[in-house]
């Protein structure tokens, strides 16, 4: 289950982006949000909504879910290039790591001494080819 991504210096997104999953204090309709497993108050929201004026980085997000995909389920081997799409619009981006930090549960349960999470941070500086640089 995913709880959280944070992105940077991902296609339109120079700086730290946030997509969090989990639920706030509000009690309200708490019926309908996901119990996390071994948390007495912690949450998951079951659903998300992405919205936003045209260009504004909707599509980017879910590109970033699709890399993110290809870089854990994919053997890229030693010399793969990693799909990632590094912010273009200045001069510091295209030469700058893209970023990666997900949190997420798996399984039902969890280490009783710790946040229930695994780390998936991946650096890359090598872009994948675009339809504008090939």
């Amino acid at each position: 289950m995913l709880l959280n991504l944070s992105l940077n210096n991902w296609t339109s997104y120079r700086d730290d982006a946030e997509l969090n999953l989990i639920g706030s204090l509000e009690r309200q309709h708490k019926e309908t949000l996901a119990k996390l497993p071994g948390f007495k108050s912690k949450y998951a929201l079951p659903v998300a909504a992405i919205y936003g004026g045209n260009a504004s980085g909707k599509t980017n997000v879910f590109k970033a879910l699709l890399a993110l995909k290809i870089m854990v389920t994919t053997d890229l081997g030693v010399n793969g290039i990693l799909p990632v799409e590094p912010f273009r619009l200045d001069l510091v981006g295209p030469n700058s790591p893209v970023s990666f930090d997900v949190m997420f549960l798996a399984g039902g349960s969890r280490n009783p001494s710790r946040e229930p999470h695994a780390v998936a941070k991946d650096h890359a500086c090598e872009p994948t080819p675009t339809s504008s640089s090939v």
